[in-house]
């Protein structure tokens, strides 16, 4: 039915697309916790998904040129 290659790439872009999600909600969150609690330390998870989108786009990008 599928390729394993059209199955990779769907699998990168709900992962991208839920990365992407995800952090938006994390970033209301903090906002509405740093209301209350502006003491709070900044959270790194804004670096890490970043990080992880990137490789997520050149693993995108590497099933696509293959």
């Amino acid at each position: 039915m599928f390729s394993p290659r059209t199955i990779g790439l769907i699998n990168i872009i709900i992962g991208l697309v839920g990365l992407i999600l995800a952090h938006f909600q994390e970033r209301r969150a903090v906002k509405s916790l740093r209301e209350r609690c502006p003491e709070l330390p900044v959270p790194i998870s804004g670096l890490i998904a970043v990080l992880i989108a990137l490789l997520g786009v050149l693993a995108l990008v590497g099933t696509i040129v293959r």
